[in-house]
C-alpha cells in the first residue's frame, strides 16, 4: 500500500463540523480512564480538528503533542490552539515514521483519518510502538472500504484485516473495533 496524501491546499474540509457526524472523539474516548497528567498523542492533526476533545481527554494536568509532517498543517492547528486557547497541546513537526518523542512516554495517540496517508505503515506503528508506555493505548480511525459520499476513494484506504496485520506485527493487541458511524471504523489498540 502506497499512501495518498491529503491536499493542505483542501484544508477547510477538514475544518467542517459536519465531520462530528462521522466520528466524534468525545463519544468514542468517553470509556477511556487515561492517568493524572497523561501524554496523549495526535499523529497526523491536520487543522487540529480533534485538539479540543483530545485537550478535554489529557485534563488540566496532561499534555497534548501534536504531530503533522505539513508545516501547513500545523499553521492552520496552531491557529486553533491559540483560538480556542488550549494551553495543553504543542505542536511538532514529525517525519512520516519516526516521532520525535521519547522512548516509553506516551499514554495514548490518535491517528484520525491518516492510516491510508502513510507511506510504511509498519514502520510508523513500531515507532509508536517504541513510544508509548506500558499498557499504552492507540485509537486508529480509519474510513471504510464501502462505497461512500466522503473521504478517498475505497481503493486507496486499506481494510480492516490489513491494518490489523500491520499493528499486530509490531506487537499491538486489538482490543476492539468499533464503528462510529457507516463512513468509518475505530481500532483501539493496547501494547
Amino acid at each position: 500500500m502506497s499512501g495518498h496524501k491529503f491536499d493542505p491546499r483542501n484544508f477547510e474540509k477538514l475544518d467542517n463540523p459536519e465531520r462530528l457526524s462521522v466520528f466524534d472523539p468525545d463519544t468514542l474516548f468517553a470509556p477511556l480512564r487515561l492517568p493524572a497528567g497523561a501524554h496523549v498523542v495526535d499523529i497526523g492533526v491536520g487543522t487540529g480538528f480533534y485538539l479540543p476533545a483530545l485537550s478535554r481527554l489529557a485534563g488540566s494536568c496532561g499534555t497534548v503533542t501534536a504531530l503533522d509532517t505539513e508545516p501547513a498543517m500545523l499553521e492552520h492547528a496552531a491557529r486553533r490552539i491559540a483560538g480556542q486557547a488550549l494551553s495543553n497541546v504543542t505542536l511538532m513537526r514529525s517525519a512520516e515514521d519516526e516521532l520525535p518523542l521519547e522512548r516509553g512516554t506516551v499514554d495514548f495517540a490518535l491517528l484520525a483519518f491518516v492510516y491510508h496517508e502513510i507511506e510504511n505503515p509498519v514502520a510508523l506503528m513500531t515507532d509508536l510502538r517504541r513510544v508509548l508506555k506500558s499498557g499504552g493505548r492507540v485509537c486508529i480511525v480509519e474510513w471504510t472500504k464501502a462505497e461512500r459520499d466522503k473521504g478517498p476513494p475505497p481503493d486507496h484506504v486499506p481494510s480492516l484485516e490489513t491494518i490489523r496485520e500491520h499493528v499486530e506485527s509490531c506487537g499491538f493487541v486489538v482490543e476492539r473495533v468499533e464503528q462510529p458511524s457507516i463512513y468509518c471504523n475505530a481500532i483501539l489498540l493496547t501494547c
